[in-house]
């Protein structure tokens, strides 16, 4: 919750010194127009509505410095902009406490094995084990937005350019019209993969659009996003019920296995990471037998330890 009021304070205040890309000022109009249909004044939980709308606009006023020029054009234009963000500053109140109050959300949580959800628009969710999304009941009549509290997960999004499906998780907000693409969330640090279409990336600090076989991730203590380019034959399909893996590298064959069983290897090292093996995974397949299987084929000694792996010496 706290995540999400920053990136959209963040947004807003950009907005108000024409900082903001075309990008994020779609999405902002997006969550802005999506929220005027949707909800109402509550003033017994929010205040009173004037007092509250004065408060912000006191508060946007102290943080704009006109230039010392002295410009009465430039002062307007400032006042205007502040005053026509009170309505949105008024809807994000109103948002995080309808968020809280809000009893009719679905939570989905994975276990020790990967699962799927068939969205009504069409839209599918593969879960690693070990995630957990959130998504309102009023999916799909607005914006179609759903919450990646933790995890992995891949999307494979309906296209529909009227209702944009978006993805919060932790301080990122990814947008996509209709593509298939992963997020990965772990202790708050964020990785966006993309399969198919064009996906717009959103931190605190900037806005990024990126391609097929393009990642970007995001670093919680330094607030930056870093985009990587990869093979096509990097991409990872661990969603799939039942995967062969031919003459592929250890690093590959262990990402996948991470994702799919929801394990973590440790303390590789570059030299075993770039041998290669061929690996059929069936989906009865448990992890250990997946191990055995990497054991036999390269004379390595993988052993896992509840759901840690390394390599006995």
């Amino acid at each position: 919750m706290r995540n999400k009021k920053n990136i959209l304070e963040h947004l807003i205040n950009n907005e108000l010194l024409g900082k903001n890309s075309k990008a994020e000022s779609d999405l902002l109009s997006t969550f802005s127009s999506s929220f005027k249909s949707d909800h109402e004044w509550n003033e017994e939980n929010l205040g009173n509505k004037q007092e509250l709308a004065d408060s912000m606009l006191k508060n946007i006023k102290s943080r704009i410095k006109p230039e010392k020029s002295g410009k009465k054009i430039q002062l307007l234009r400032y006042s205007i902009s502040a005053a026509a963000s009170i309505l949105l500053l008024a809807a994000i109140a109103l948002f995080f406490n309808s968020r809280i109050k809000n009893p009719e959300l679905i939570s989905f949580r994975t276990l020790h094995q990967m699962d799927s959800i068939l969205l009504q628009d069409g839209s599918k969710i593969y879960l690693s084990p070990n995630t957990e999304i959130q998504y309102n009941t009023n999916y799909n009549k607005k914006l179609r937005a759903i919450d990646l509290l933790s995890g992995n997960a891949f999307f494979k999004v309906a296209k529909n350019p009227n209702k944009p499906f978006i993805v919060y998780s932790g301080e990122v907000v990814t947008k996509v019209l209709g593509t298939s693409f992963n997020v990965s969330l772990l202790h708050e640090n964020c990785k966006v993969t993309v399969y198919t279409g064009k996906v717009n990336v959103t931190s605190p600090y900037e806005s990024i659009n990126i391609l097929p076989l393009q990642e970007l991730s995001f670093n919680n203590i330094t607030n930056t996003l870093t985009k990587n380019i990869f093979e096509k034959s990097q991409l990872s399909e661990w969603f799939l019920k039942d995967l062969e893996l031919n003459n592929t590298s250890i690093e590959h064959i262990i990402h996948t296995l991470e994702y799919k069983y929801g394990v973590e290897f440790r303390n590789i090292s570059d030299e075993v990471k770039r041998i290669r093996a061929t690996i059929n995974i069936d989906r009865q397949d448990s992890i250990q037998e997946i191990i055995n299987q990497i054991n036999y084929i390269t004379n390595l000694k993988f052993e896992a330890n509840g759901k840690i792996i390394s390599i006995k010496h």
